[in-house]
């Protein structure tokens, strides 16, 4: 018999999942209401977006992705690249809306992947950015 902190009922050690060498301190049932509930949350994406460490690794897992799509023949392109930053800040100033350098051809899309290269760049103001995503919009 096991003690259940969630429900505080003694129940059978089946009861509990495993753990390492041991069992969890609550129930089967009592950890998956928990988990449940947790992503039924409606503000679930307010607290995943204000969690520093899952940003933090979003962010990690975007840098690996643009670095593994860089071929080393693209190191040539930087100042290309420095180009598209200095354009994107001066717009930036002159109209005072923001703007994103996007991947025409996303780098992890559904359908097609693309290369993190000068030519596969274009600036777009960041609502129209966001709205597209990571889908490839053929004309």
């Amino acid at each position: 018999m096991k003690h259940c902190t969630a429900c505080s009922q003694d129940l059978h050690i089946t009861s509990f999942h495993k753990k390492g060498n041991g069992y969890h301190s609550q129930c089967k049932t009592c950890r998956n209401s928990k988990n449940k509930s947790w992503y039924k949350c409606s503000d679930y994406k307010t607290r995943r977006n204000t969690n520093p460490p899952s940003k933090r690794r979003l962010q990690s897992l975007y840098r690996k992705g643009t670095k593994q799509a860089t071929p080393p023949w693209a190191k040539e392109f930087k100042q290309e690249y420095e180009k598209l930053v200095w354009l994107r800040d001066d717009l930036k100033c002159i109209t005072g809306e923001g703007y994103h350098i996007d991947h025409i051809i996303p780098i992890r899309g559904k359908n097609v992947c693309g290369l993190n290269v000068p030519w596969n760049m274009q600036i777009l103001p960041s609502d129209i950015n966001v709205r597209k995503s990571n889908r490839h919009v053929s004309d």
